[in-house]
């Protein structure tokens, strides 16, 4: 066959979906004629398809080559760069996902995608000038980007602006795979105010984490004091914890929740509250479990014994959009605590080990409570039996916070936006201590650091 009747053909393949054999003949033609722009570009789209992104950028640049002003080429390869900017970004390949989006600008001035993962880059490196800068320019060109919208709300957190950063946050309600609530509440009124819900019946649903909810049921006893009726919709694994510390909270199970026609996200209630990051209350702890549950475990697991008890806890849900990068390798995470061994015993109270980390475990003589935990009241029981507990961003975290259990918090470079960007302290717990990687994906120093202020409290 010809170069003419190869591209028909191919074609016709590509028309019918038929992307196998489609790309087949595009790839023949093109070994007739390897300058073909079309060939190049159509041949993109199926690359692109299969989410072989740098194969379809290397088409549509090609392209572009032969026919710089063929404007489907130059549509797709910024497409394909926007794509291939997050894809570079999760990948931490930082300085490729910051070439692709600058590229995309070069190609189109206006692209509001472009501009937001730009601004989520700088975010990244920590240089948030430049991401405020991005983001408010992406906002300039697409007022309605939720994406945007809650990437500089994010921004404003973490810089502790609470006021703009929680009015802002509320774009989240658009993001159902960061909401996770929004089936459930469909049918009812978000309030925006506490003055139009006096004296009605009002949901405080649970969202995202169960460390979220943890670090915002500290203003139950404030919410209290507003003439709304509150009722609580909350994760299961919490029920028994919270219900123990707040007897006045009425919590509610699934089939009650047709009875309300207002609501709105735990995470809501600070701003509602008009609170700001120098006031937020109860940080000196705020969560305890019956004194008997904690004797008993101790007696049942000989842990009345003199020498110092570290917990401890190295990973979060992988569902966390920052896992890759909060969370910590076991192995990496043993070699930087396993010398305290010498003077103290390690206790894991991670939920959810694998095979290989309870193998890890054993081998180092590490006492495996979390594999034991039914709930979070089991959890908070096994943390009160530690004297210092030292962990990742996860929930225990907020537990051992919320219990003022002294706690070394191991963050990563870019944290996330209740850690701030740089303090070694916390307004949200005060028993919490941070250390912070200086550079990506390098804990070393981190672990340096807050090995030497653990044996100082030794």
């Amino acid at each position: 066959m010809n170069e003419e009747e190869l591209i028909t053909l191919a074609y016709e393949f590509h028309m019918h979906n038929d992307l196998n054999n489609a790309q087949k003949y595009y790839l023949l033609a093109l070994t007739l004629n390897p300058q073909h722009p079309q060939v190049h570009n159509n041949l993109g789209t199926i690359y692109q398809s299969e989410q072989n992104y740098e194969t379809a950028r290397f088409h549509y640049e090609k392209a572009l080559t032969y026919k710089p002003d063929y404007l489907d080429a130059i549509k797709n390869k910024i497409n394909v760069l926007n794509k291939l900017t997050i894809v570079y970004k999760l990948g931490n390949e930082l300085e490729k996902a910051k070439e692709c989006a600058l590229q995309v600008i070069d190609l189109d001035l206006k692209n509001s995608d472009a501009y937001n993962n730009l601004g989520v880059i700088y975010k990244e490196n920590n240089d948030l000038v430049k991401a405020e800068n991005c983001y408010k320019k992406a906002i300039e060109l697409d007022p309605t980007s939720v994406d945007t919208l809650l990437n500089i709300s994010l921004l404003y957190l973490l810089q502790k602006e609470y006021e703009k950063g929680f009015e802002l946050y509320k774009y989240r309600y658009h993001k159902y795979d960061l909401y996770t609530n929004a089936e459930l509440v469909k049918n009812m009124s978000l309030i925006q105010s506490f003055e139009e819900a006096e004296g009605k019946k009002v949901l405080i649903s649970f969202e995202q984490g169960f460390g979220d909810a943890i670090q915002f049921i500290r203003f139950s006893s404030l919410l209290a004091t507003v003439n709304v009726e509150f009722s609580f919709y909350i994760q299961k694994p919490l029920k028994k914890l919270f219900a123990y510390n707040f007897p006045y909270a009425r919590f509610v199970e699934y089939k009650q929740l047709k009875e309300f026609h207002y609501y709105f996200p735990i995470m809501d209630a600070s701003h509602l509250l008009g609170l700001t990051y120098e006031n937020i209350p109860s940080s000196g702890g705020y969560l305890k479990v019956d004194e008997k549950d904690v004797s008993d475990f101790r007696v049942a697991n000989s842990l009345e014994t003199s020498i110092q008890k570290i917990g401890f806890a190295f990973k979060g849900s992988s569902l966390h959009q920052n896992d890759a990068n909060r969370s910590i390798e076991l192995s990496i995470f043993l070699e930087g605590i396993l010398g305290l061994q010498e003077d103290v015993k390690l206790y894991s109270l991670q939920y959810g080990l694998n095979e290989n980390e309870k193998k890890l475990l054993k081998k180092h003589s590490i006492i495996d409570f979390g594999s034991e935990i039914k709930d979070f009241y089991d959890t908070v029981v096994m943390t009160e039996c530690m004297d210092m507990i030292i962990t990742i961003d996860s929930s225990l975290v907020h537990i051992s916070g919320a219990l003022a259990k002294k706690t070394f918090l191991l963050l990563p470079f870019a944290p996330d936006w209740r850690w701030g960007i740089d303090d070694s302290q916390t307004n949200w717990y005060d028993s919490v201590k941070i250390y912070r990687q200086q550079e990506r994906i390098q804990w070393d120093t981190v672990f340096d650091a807050a090995i030497k202020d653990i044996r100082n409290e030794l």
